[in-house]
């Protein structure tokens, strides 16, 4: 009777112990706050910042900004503001990341004979809930300077990051390349701004 008894609590702190394991990227559950905010490469004396063009066209760019330069004037200058977001249809890693507050949603895809894959945006009230074009995973991992760092992954095509990197599309864009794990590849800094404090305008 004691075994049964010491089998079942065994059991139950498995599945407890089990049913609370949390992916690094999961503590945004809702708006992804954790991961909002303006996207960096380091680039030497300056950043590049990841934006979506006020043209809009297909590609998202990168653009120069000094290192003083303020984040919140940065963000109401230009489209650079970015929230993850869960997608309905899956609980896993996956986000869907848009211009914030506006239906502009990051993508990938191909150009070329080598068929290079690149980032691009569409502007759409929601993605699909199944393609998984739309789709990303932020590896995180520690914080430098303040910022968060992560390498963006495609779940459309797996094993291709974010890279600091233009294409044929346009030089400023960013491109994705292969890298054998998330530990591997370029990272990108995340100035953290929460998608709640800013909900009513930015100061």
């Amino acid at each position: 009777m004691r075994y049964t008894y010491a089998l079942l609590i065994l059991t139950l702190v498995s599945i407890v112990s089990f049913g609370c394991t949390e992916d690094p990227a999961s503590t945004d559950q809702t708006s992804g706050s954790t991961t909002s905010g303006v996207y960096l490469f380091d680039d030497g004396d300056q950043y590049r910042y990841i934006q979506v063009p006020n043209s809009r066209g297909n590609v998202i760019i990168r653009s120069r900004v000094e290192k003083d330069y303020p984040m919140t004037d940065l963000i109401q200058d230009d489209d650079c503001f970015f929230v993850p977001t869960r997608v309905p249809t899956r609980t896993g890693r996956e986000r869907l990341i848009r211009l914030k507050d506006e239906g502009v949603w990051w993508e990938t895809a191909s150009v070329g004979a080598e068929g290079d894959i690149y980032l691009s945006n569409d502007e759409i009230d929601q993605p699909p809930q199944e393609n998984t074009r739309y789709m990303f995973i932020i590896h995180e991992f520690t914080k430098s300077n303040g910022k968060l760092e992560v390498a963006i992954e495609s779940v459309a095509h797996p094993g291709f990051y974010l890279t600091n990197t233009g294409n044929i599309m346009a030089g400023n864009g960013v491109t994705l390349k292969e890298f054998s794990s998330a530990e591997k590849a370029p990272r990108v800094l995340i100035h953290q701004i929460s998608v709640q404090q800013t909900s009513g305008g930015i100061d």
